[in-house]
This record gives C-alpha cells, sequence and structure tokens, in this order.
C-alpha cells in the first residue's frame, strides 16, 4: 500500500462532508487528491468515519475518527490528522534515537 492514505466514508449524508474532511486532511498535511477518498457506502443508519493510514521506515499507523452531529466535519479531521502526526513522531523518535 502507499506510504500514506486517507479514506472518508459516509453513509445516508452528504458526500460533502467527506469531502470537507479530506480537504482537512489535505491541507493539514500537504498530501496530494490522489490518496485521499470520499466514499458512500450503504449502512443501516446515517453516519461517516475517516481513516488515515500512514507508515514510517517498518512502523504503520491507522487512526479512525467518527463524525457526531454536531462536531464539524474538519474537526473530525483535525483529531485524526493530530492522532496520525503523534504516531509517526514516535516512530521517528524509535527510529531516530538523538
Amino acid at each position: 500500500w502507499p506510504p500514506f492514505e486517507a479514506r472518508a466514508l459516509v453513509s445516508q449524508l452528504p458526500l460533502s462532508i467527506a469531502g470537507r474532511e479530506l480537504d482537512q486532511v489535505r491541507r493539514s498535511l500537504g498530501w496530494p487528491s490522489d490518496v485521499c477518498r470520499a466514499e458512500e457506502v450503504e449502512s443501516d443508519g446515517p453516519g461517516n468515519v475517516l481513516t488515515i493510514a500512514a507508515r514510517y521506515r517498518s512502523a504503520s499507523t491507522i487512526s479512525t475518527g467518527f463524525g457526531q452531529r454536531g462536531l464539524p466535519a474538519e474537526e473530525v479531521a483535525r483529531k485524526v490528522v493530530t492522532d496520525v502526526l503523534a504516531a509517526l513522531n514516535e516512530a521517528y523518535r524509535i527510529w531516530n534515537p538523538t
């Protein structure tokens, strides 16, 4: 799989929610559009999820955030980005001790 990827899924909600999450991911991480995918899926109820996967050397991390009513899509994305960056920073620290 690529060194990094973001996927935003929505069900019974506007696809623009996934787009807003991925826009935030691209702004925050400087990632190109081709590693960010928005998808509509079927489920029993409405909802959305954002997943970011990244790796550094032999370490990999996957962080997921779930949308909530009243929580802006951008906030969901910022939380997931923060979690991924923390994990990658830790991997970097382990692989590059001072």
